[in-house]
Parts: C-alpha cells; sequence; structure tokens
C-alpha cells in the first residue's frame, strides 16, 4: 500500500517534478477538497467486501478504490487489481474510475506516456472527474504548457469549487508570463467565481503581476462581483507603498475618483465612500452612538448616557519615518459633560502592527485647535486612524462636533 503525503511534507521545485510525485500530489489534493463523489456512492454497503467477493466487477472495482482513496488515504493499486481492473474494462469500456485508476498506476510506475494516454482517455468518457482534471493540470504544468494546465483546472474548479484554494496559488505562479495573463482574461471576465478569487490571491502573493493583469480587465473590474476583491487589491497596494497603482486602479474600478479629496484626511463625500471599505472614514452609527457628516467636513457625533467607544475609523495614507501633527478643533453642546476624546494611531506594515499614537483629552474648550503630534514607523505606508468618544461618566446624552481635521507633515 502507497500512503499519501500531506502537501506541506513534499517538496515543490517549480514544475521539475517527476509524474510520480505529481500523481500522489493530484490525490493529496483530491483528498483536501474532500469532494470527488457524494458520501452516498462511497458508503453504500462495503465496497472493501464487495470486491472481495466479486473482484472483476466494474462497480465493485471503482467504489472501492475512491473508498480506499478517499478513507484510507491511500492508492493500492497492485497487479492483480489491475488485472481485475483490465477484465472489467472489457464489458465497461467507459468507466472512468477504473481508467483512472490504470492511468495513476502507470504514473506511479513511471510510465508517462501510458499514463497520459489513459488520463486522456479518462476525460473523454467524462469532464466531471476531479481527480481526472488536476492531474491532467499538473501534467500540462510538467510540460509547460500552461493553456492547457488553464484549461483542466477551470474544469477541476467547475466540478468543485472548493479546489479553488489548492489551485489558484498554482496559476498565480504562471502571471509573471504576460501571454498567460492575456490568455486568461477573458475567463476572468466570464460570470466564473474564481475569477475574484485569483485577483485576491495574486493582491496576497503577487502584486507586480496583479496590477497588469487586472488592468487588462478594464470596465469588468466595475462589477458588483469584484468589489471585495478590487477593494483587497487596493488596500494591498497602499500597504506596499504602490501609490501610483494603487490611484491607477482606483480610477480604472471607480469613476470621479479624486485622490486629493480620497486623501485628505477631513470628512468628504469621496472618503466617507462604503465602496473604499477600511481605507475610507467608517462612521459608526448603533444604539450607543450616531454620527454624521455636517458641512465643511465637520464630523457631528452624539454619545448615549455611559456610553465610550470608536465613533470613526479609517486607514489613512503616510509617508513612513515621517513627523506628523494632527489639529482639529472642536464644539459642544454642554461644556459640563466631562466628555473626553481621544485619537489612536496605528501603523500597519508587512511585518505586523505597531501603536504610534495615543492621545486623549476632555472636550471642555469649544474652538480651541488641539494638536497631536506623532512619528511614522519605517515601513508604514497606511496609519490606522481611529477616534472614539469617553462619557463612561455622563449621565446624559453628549453632542460633539469635530471641525477643522487636518494632519500635516513636520519639519
Amino acid at each position: 500500500m502507497r500512503s499519501v503525503p500531506r502537501i506541506s511534507d513534499m517538496p515543490f521545485h517549480g514544475y521539475k517534478l517527476t509524474v510520480a510525485v505529481v500523481a500522489v500530489i493530484l490525490i493529496a489534493l483530491c483528498l483536501q477538497a474532500g469532494d470527488f463523489y457524494s458520501t452516498l456512492m462511497l458508503s453504500r454497503g462495503n465496497p472493501k467486501l464487495a470486491y472481495q467477493l466479486n473482484p472483476q466487477d466494474g462497480q465493485a472495482i471503482g467504489r472501492f478504490l475512491n473508498f480506499q482513496l478517499r478513507n484510507e488515504q491511500s492508492v493500492e493499486i497492485d497487479d492483480e487489481t489491475a488485472r481485475n481492473i483490465r477484465l472489467a474494462l472489457r464489458s465497461e469500456p467507459l468507466d472512468r474510475t477504473l481508467l483512472r485508476s490504470l492511468a495513476i498506476k502507470a504514473d506511479l510506475e513511471g510510465d508517462s506516456q501510458r499514463a497520459y494516454a489513459m488520463m486522456s482517455l479518462s476525460n473523454r468518457v467524462s469532464r466531471r472527474d476531479l481527480i481526472g482534471q488536476l492531474w491532467l493540470g499538473e501534467f500540462f504544468a510538467r510540460e509547460g504548457n500552461k493553456n492547457r494546465v488553464l484549461t483542466h483546472y477551470i474544469a477541476a474548479m467547475k466540478v468543485s469549487p472548493k479546489v479553488e484554494t489548492l489551485v489558484l496559488p498554482r496559476l498565480v505562479k504562471m502571471l509573471s508570463d504576460r501571454n498567460f495573463r492575456q490568455y486568461l482574461v477573458p475567463y476572468i471576465q466570464s460570470e466564473d467565481s474564481w475569477g475574484p478569487a485569483l485577483v485576491s490571491a495574486a493582491s496576497n502573493s503577487d502584486l507586480t503581476n496583479a496590477v497588469p493583469l487586472v488592468k487588462s480587465l478594464t470596465t469588468k473590474i466595475k462589477e458588483k462581483r469584484f468589489e471585495a476583491a478590487i477593494q483587497h487589491l487596493l488596500y494591498r497596494l497602499l500597504l506596499d507603498g504602490r501609490t501610483k497603482d494603487f490611484v491607477t486602479l482606483a480610477r480604472q474600478a471607480y469613476p470621479r475618483f479624486d485622490y486629493g479629496q480620497f486623501r485628505d484626511i477631513s470628512f468628504n463625500n469621496m472618503n466617507t465612500e462604503e465602496r473604499f471599505a477600511k481605507l475610507s472614514w467608517f462612521l459608526v452609527n448603533n444604539v450607543s452612538f450616531s454620527t454624521e457628516v455636517a458641512r465643511h467636513g465637520t464630523l457631528r457625533a452624539s454619545a448615549q448616557p455611559y456610553s465610550s467607544g470608536i465613533v470613526a475609523a479609517r486607514y489613512q495614507i503616510v509617508t513612513p519615518s515621517t513627523s506628523y501633527q494632527l489639529s482639529y478643533r472642536t464644539k459642544f453642546d454642554d461644556p459640563n459633560s466631562g466628555i473626553a476624546l481621544a485619537w489612536t494611531g496605528t501603523c500597519i506594515g508587512k511585518e505586523g502592527e505597531a501603536r504610534i499614537m495615543n492621545a486623549r483629552s476632555l472636550i471642555n474648550m469649544a474652538g480651541v485647535y488641539r494638536d497631536v503630534d506623532f512619528t511614522t514607523s519605517s515601513g508604514c505606508h497606511l496609519l490606522r486612524l481611529e477616534l472614539a468618544l469617553d462619557g463612561a461618566e455622563n449621565p446624559s446624552i453628549a453632542t460633539v462636533d469635530i471641525f477643522g481635521l487636518e494632519l500635516f507633515q513636520r519639519r
């Protein structure tokens, strides 16, 4: 019996894999996907006993091999089983499981030509065989035929969308090939769900090639199905300090995008739009707080009695290793309310987060400028700003206006 190793235990060096290793990896991929055939098919009766009682029955062999692959996580196709498969094929020549099993046996024995011939025949019988599609995808990856790789990976994802998390990282590795990116575009533009998922996967690991890929999608990225993927890509670009690419794609995705208004720290129509997700101001409205943007960029925030918490937050574009000053003014309904206002700033970097600002002030004088000084850390292109109201000791509803909000670089 040949046990199937975990993928994490196996070496992966580009496409320089032996065909035998490819076969075992594909079996492991399918095991992780957990979606070969219905549970009903695999659990019907006792597949092992049925095979022992009638070893030349095609259905009995097929169910036994599938049961063994799923439940025992192994492939045992010895010479006797292979002979039984061949005998069964005389009466059931178009059984995809039997054809695929002979292909895997040939592959594990190092006969790649025979393995490909048998798996191709199985694929002609049915394109709904997950193992077959993944095997053929890996086979053509080894051969360097990326277009054929895509064909079989797409077929595999149609059989089971669960394999997207396993297949998409392999496609991302191919995005450095400009011709392949162009070949990929019409498939991503189709209605398949994996298109946005591929954009997200590329955003996480290959921004250099994710950007030209998304540019090639033209107006398609404005569609609702791409919204979350584009939001994630834009965030990753700013996190990496790629402001120019961010502006280019933001203008492609969002008509009338104004980078100046978006980057401005004061509250305006552009930087409070929900479509920018966490890159824009998020205003809290719940049972404890209500917020709204009034005229001239003023934020009006109200807190219920004895309430404390965040009322506004966003990821602000900043420059690494730079000294800043945050300035603002306040106006309140009751100068004796005892409510306090607090700003916190956290640098968001690829290596983690670091709190660099924490300023709390009691609101007791109207119209006075308040300044908060801080310095960003190296590698900090995004600053998570959070504005909180502290009314834990206030017995009544408190309302405050925050206006004149500005962010300066200090010389």
